[in-house]
């Protein structure tokens, strides 16, 4: 037998393994869906007027290494194994937010105010002059927050839920 074909043999019965164990049918609830009759229409109930939901307070914070969501879920893992294998992970996010927003975002406004005299006077204009422009991807965020360009201080902030 060629090595060839051995090769071929070996991903073959790796190929057959791997569907015996996962299996190619479908599960058995949609199985049993697929089976049951359908039922009659459930009639809509009447609307209910909701109490207004509570205005969530917020602060402003500044756009730094801490703020995007990536990474945040290893934060746990601080010491021992679990630690040594986090931490690498960890370093890796930071640098990235790091470059997003110590690099990236403070080189783009340093050029914009030494090109038009002064830095961005409203959030639409930072997205679109800084962040656009600059083809710049600023780190995902938390569900709830969002990105903020305060031209008061010429920074960009996230706003998010008060701790």
């Amino acid at each position: 037998m060629t090595a060839f074909a051995s090769r071929l043999s070996a991903i073959l019965s790796l190929l057959v393994l791997l569907v015996s164990i996962v299996g190619c049918g479908g599960s058995a609830e949609y199985d049993a869906a697929a089976k049951t009759p359908p039922s009659e229409p459930t009639p809509t109930p009447e609307p209910v007027e909701k109490a207004a939901p509570k205005p969530v307070e917020t602060e402003r914070v500044v756009a730094d290494v801490g703020v995007g969501a990536k990474g945040r879920s290893l934060d746990e893992y601080e010491g021992g194994v679990e630690g040594a294998i986090a931490a690498p992970a960890k370093a890796l996010f930071a640098a990235k937010e790091n470059a997003a927003y110590n690099i990236q975002v403070k080189h783009a406004l340093e050029l914009y105010r030494a090109t038009s005299g002064d830095y961005p006077k409203s959030h639409d204009d930072f997205m679109r002059d800084i962040i656009k422009f600059n083809q710049i991807k600023l780190p995902p965020l938390p569900e709830g927050q969002r990105y903020v360009y305060d031209p008061e201080q010429a920074k960009l902030m996230v706003e998010r839920p008060k701790r």
